[in-house]
């Protein structure tokens, strides 16, 4: 009898254990894309982006993640709290804002660039966000998503060089606005991140009037004289990668 016992407990136990194993890794949650995230996975983009950004996830970002075991990195960050100030002009809006740079490295970086409003702006031209790479260069296509609570939009007007991206969007309606964007970049580098809102009405062809350098607007948009006028010339912010 003891005998019987302990071979029906070596039976459970062989059962039990793939069961459990695969319950950790069953899908926490599933976008409208058909992207399944595991709860691990669920909060790696909270945390990388924020609460939400999972619905707007690619099957091609999932795979470009799990192909460099990007969930499995540590997420490295940096922010600054911009107010602007009245300094070209009494256009530009005084509310503060928030502007990242995160990272998870691995046979490179997955970079993502957030810039988060408070209120909606009064002001609607075109506005830029992108980056300036020193001794590093860009390895996909970049992504970036204008979100708030009732509208969203994908940017596409994008401008690159061998040195800096950028992509120009007019902003959602609502409050509360995040702009995000994504790339993945080769290591032992430095990535320069930046925001330059529109406080005027900015064109397509103004807000592209730029050159990529250290030495403009947030490290990365050295605009026209004309186009300078335009933009509220906020700094940026960096990371090593």
């Amino acid at each position: 009898m003891k005998k019987r016992n302990l071979l029906f407990l070596i039976l459970v136990s062989v059962v039990f254990i793939p069961t459990f194993a695969f319950a950790k890794d069953e899908a926490f949650y599933t976008n409208d894309n058909g992207v399944s995230l595991t709860e691990k996975e669920y909060n790696f983009i909270t945390e990388m982006y924020y609460e939400g950004y999972q619905k707007f996830l690619t099957k091609e970002m999932y795979d470009d993640l799990k192909k460099h075991d990007t969930f499995s990195q540590t997420i490295e960050k940096k922010s600054i709290k911009i107010t602007p100030k009245a300094t070209r002009g009494t256009f530009i809006e005084d509310q503060a804002r928030i502007l990242n740079i995160n990272n998870a490295c691995s046979d490179n970086c997955y970079v993502v660039i957030l810039y988060q409003w408070k209120v909606e702006p009064s002001n609607k031209g075109y506005d830029v966000i992108g980056a300036y790479f020193e001794n590093t260069t860009l390895q996909n296509n970049p992504f970036t998503v204008v979100a708030s609570s009732v509208e969203q939009k994908f940017c596409t007007d994008y401008k690159k060089a061998t040195n800096g991206l950028g992509c120009s969007f007019m902003l959602v309606a609502g409050n509360d606005t995040k702009v995000t964007q994504n790339f993945r970049v080769s290591l032992n580098g430095h990535v320069y991140a930046s925001y330059q809102h529109a406080g005027r009405i900015a064109y397509l062809t103004e807000s592209q009037d730029y050159t990529f350098s250290k030495y403009g607007y947030g490290s990365v948009f050295k605009f026209s004289e004309k186009s300078a006028e335009l933009y509220d010339a906020m700094n940026g912010v960096d990371i090593a990668v």
